[in-house]
């Protein structure tokens, strides 16, 4: 096994207390990705779900505001179509950790590095999602 296959972030188990949240605001959604870390730098663990909904794959990030009551869910994005994959990355070593998706869609492989600001995901830098999602 090489160092980069295990950097991909590993999905939550399905009793997942967000995880559980997400189906309950979305329960026609199709979760074909869950990733647990702390995107916010607020100490609390927050979700990365890549789902279908409606026939389109979208990337939503569940953000705990850490009372266990209160989530706060992104504007859903596109997300890629197949082979997805989450890496969780400090890529500039300030607080917010970077969340890196990729995937495929009829083989053209895509990526995109998103940050959270203000609650939602903003696209750092991107290549090949145009085409694959």
């Amino acid at each position: 096994e090489t160092k980069r296959e295990t950097d991909y972030a590993k999905p939550v188990e399905e009793d997942n207390h967000i995880l559980k949240v997400f189906q309950k605001k979305y329960p026609d959604a199709e979760v074909l990705l869950a990733c647990e870390e702390d995107v916010t730098d607020d100490g609390n663990k927050d979700l990365v779900v890549i789902c279908r909904i409606e026939g389109m794959t979208r990337t939503i990030v569940v953000i705990d505001s850490g009372d266990n009551e209160n989530y706060q869910f992104s504007t859903p994005i596109p997300g890629p179509v197949e082979n997805q994959k989450i890496q969780f990355k400090n890529i500039d070593k300030e607080g917010e950790i970077e969340i890196i998706i990729t995937g495929e869609k009829k083989g053209a492989v895509g990526y995109a590095i998103y940050r959270m600001i203000d609650g939602e995901p903003v696209d750092l830098f991107g290549e090949g999602m145009e085409d694959c999602c």
